[in-house]
């Protein structure tokens, strides 16, 4: 569920219009919503298109609270000082200054796993009645922000760990909403309390499939 809309001109340099390509065509074959529009001209901005910009965008809004996450992830989860490039889609290093850490995904986090060699995959998902599922495969532990329109902070909640069943009090906590705004320098990232969770076991996780 990452929409994109990119336009380039025809006399891009830098292989721009030959990157723009690439992604949207992986894009579409995942099943995102993309839209790619070449114009004649070169490294610009191209106005006409403004107003389908802001359309397709309006129409796909950012959806922080999305019902299920899965995520995946491998070696040890640490910043390093530079992104070497490499040929073609590769595991990404991530450099200091990013926003957005390695360890991230939507509203589940996850920690360095003590065996780097070892893939953290995991499917969380949460539903109607204060119920959060995870299947998780070499994982220890995961952090889960909350929001208030995922569950009712006021009643417990019941997590399913691998087929486990576990009950956790969550009360909203200013803090930890303050310290992930100082974070991220992200205003609209809004959740109000953090939950972690010790996993300890291994289940197969099943993969989703894009509509």
């Amino acid at each position: 569920a990452v929409p994109g809309f990119a336009t380039y001109g025809s006399d891009e340099p830098f292989q721009i219009n030959e990157f723009n390509r690439k992604i949207a065509a992986w894009m579409k074959q995942q099943g995102y919503p993309w839209i790619l529009r070449e114009k004649h001209g070169g490294h610009e901005i191209f106005r006409d298109e403004m107003p389908a910009f802001f359309e397709f965008f309006a129409a796909n809004p950012r959806d922080l609270y999305r019902r299920g996450i899965y995520v995946r992830a491998a070696g040890p989860l640490q910043l390093v000082e530079s992104e070497p490039r490499k040929e073609g889609w590769s595991e990404h290093s991530w450099r200091r200054d990013r926003p957005i850490p390695a360890d991230l995904f939507h509203w589940v986090r996850l920690f360095p796993a003590q065996n780097t060699t070892r893939v953290q995959e995991a499917l969380i998902g949460w539903r109607a009645g204060n119920q959060i599922k995870v299947t998780a495969s070499g994982i220890s532990k995961l952090r889960l922000y909350l929001h208030a329109s995922m569950v009712d902070f006021d009643k417990p909640i019941e997590l399913f760990v691998n087929g486990e069943t576990r009950v956790a009090t969550v009360r909203p906590d200013p803090a930890a909403m303050l310290e992930l705004v100082r974070e991220f320098d992200d205003r609209g990232r809004i959740f109000h309390a953090v939950l972690d969770v010790e996993v300890g076991s291994d289940l197969p996780v099943p993969v989703p499939r894009f509509a």
